[in-house]
């Protein structure tokens, strides 16, 4: 929870990158997003990825989808938000696979909802 608060109160996109860079290793599922959430809350442009160190933090992000089977509805759809916000544009496989399982997940969580 502590990196959380760390990167909720990074006053800019530099200081987010810097925490990213220093502590990726250690970032769950939810660091992840709001680190993507806040970048693009924050007005980061597709410029954005371009820099080295958001393509790491969108790679892990990607495992980390890939591995996980349980997920927070509000991590999809900030998610979804940041990328949307800062335009992101899917270039390589990759980026396919990281939004092709955003959209799995989101469908599984519907379908749950309807058998409520």
């Amino acid at each position: 929870m502590q990196l959380n608060v760390t990167i909720t109160q990074c006053p800019d996109i530099a200081a987010i990158l810097k925490v990213v860079e220093a502590s990726l290793d250690d970032f769950d599922l939810i660091n992840m997003v709001t680190s993507t959430y806040r970048l693009a809350k924050l007005g980061a442009s597709p410029k954005i990825f371009e820099d080295k160190r958001m393509a790491t933090l969108l790679n892990h992000l990607r495992e980390r989808l890939l591995e996980s089977e349980t997920y927070e509805r509000g991590s999809l759809s900030n998610s979804l938000w940041a990328l949307a916000k800062m335009r992101f544009v899917v270039r390589t496989e990759d980026d396919l696979i990281l939004v092709g399982r955003i959209a799995d997940m989101a469908v599984q969580g519907m379908s749950k909802l309807q058998h409520m």
